[in-house]
């Protein structure tokens, strides 16, 4: 895309929209490439002197992962890239948490508002979604009709939906939304194959949360017997809402037995970003079955070892 002119790196094209892939290659060759005095030339570039989505992108790449980190340097050039291009602003997940920088989270979170609220990119849409899904649950709400709206038949947005209602209804106990998650992760799962193998699980746990056990028995014996991609994450679903089911037949044997086979193959990618299912764990540990749940326990942290703390507070375990 660029090259090397005199110690500078040069836009192929100063008119040309750069692609994401291209702005992601931009990103990376700044972290790799631009020196400190390089750096500053840039930071201090006229319009015109190099395509202002590149500058942006190989600056972004410098102060986030090259030699010299600055949060402010990042929130500056994030919210440009934001501006110019609303589809491009996932690259604000996870670089400015809002438990880390709560105050720079809040500037990035202003300038992807703004921005998307001028924009018909449904990828931008989707991606404002899961930023704000975790903070502003409101104004998430209303990016997801919006994407709805736009993509009715994209299993993409439908299991969205399903994610914001099963949390929402899972942390306000309300059975409405927890229908909504059910139905929408269902809606996912029927149109699209592709969409199926990571559906399962969530159509089984959905079911089980919204008060349909047989609903939920049937999709989880699918899910554990799946295959493709996402075989460990419906492993993991499956077997937990199975787990709970026996639980509630007062079969802690057999309970016990979903539990283990829950941890068996569950991909750490899942686990540090939905974090594993533990109310099979907290139920049987009340009733005193601490062994398989220390197994359990131990067998995610091999997987997830930066979970250890979280995993041991939550269930107790020593």
């Amino acid at each position: 895309m660029g090259a090397k002119r005199g110690g500078r790196l040069v836009g192929a094209s100063i008119q040309r929209m750069l692609t994401e892939a291209e702005l992601e290659a931009a990103i990376e060759r700044g972290a790799r490439q631009l020196s400190p005095a390089l750096a500053s030339e840039y930071e201090a570039a006229g319009p015109g002197a190099l395509d202002p989505l590149e500058r942006h992108a190989l600056l972004l790449g410098y102060f986030r992962y090259g030699p010299c980190p600055n949060v402010d340097a990042v929130v500056l050039h994030l919210s440009a890239l934001i501006g110019l291009r609303p589809e491009c602003a996932c690259l604000a997940l996870g670089w400015v948490s809002r438990e880390s920088h709560p105050m720079h989270h809040s500037r990035v979170a202003a300038s992807w508002r703004s921005a998307v609220d001028k924009s018909s990119n449904t990828s931008a849409l989707l991606n404002a979604f899961h930023f704000f899904e975790l903070g502003d649950e409101d104004y998430a709400g209303r990016l997801l009709k919006r994407g709805l709206a736009a993509s009715p038949s994209d299993s993409v947005w439908h299991s969205a939906a399903g994610s914001y209602y099963l949390r929402r209804g899972a942390r306000n106990a309300d059975r409405t939304q927890l229908l909504l998650a059910h139905a929408h992760y269902a809606e996912a799962l029927s149109l699209s194959e592709c969409e199926q193998d990571s559906a399962l699980g969530l159509v089984a746990y959905s079911a089980l949360k919204a008060g349909k056990p047989e609903d939920a028995r049937q999709a989880a014996l699918q899910a554990v017997a799946g295959r493709g991609p996402a075989r460990g994450v419906n492993q993991h679903l499956g077997h937990t809402v199975l787990g709970m089911l026996a639980c509630e037949r007062g079969d802690l044997e057999q309970a016990a037995s979903h539990l283990l086979a829950s941890a068996a193959d569950v991909p750490q990618s899942y686990l540090s970003t939905s974090g594993p299912r533990l109310e099979l764990a907290q139920r049987l540990l009340v009733t005193g079955k601490s062994v398989p749940v220390e197994a359990f326990v131990a067998k995610l942290v091999s997987i997830w070892p930066c979970g250890a703390a979280r995993l041991h507070a939550v269930l107790d375990v020593v």
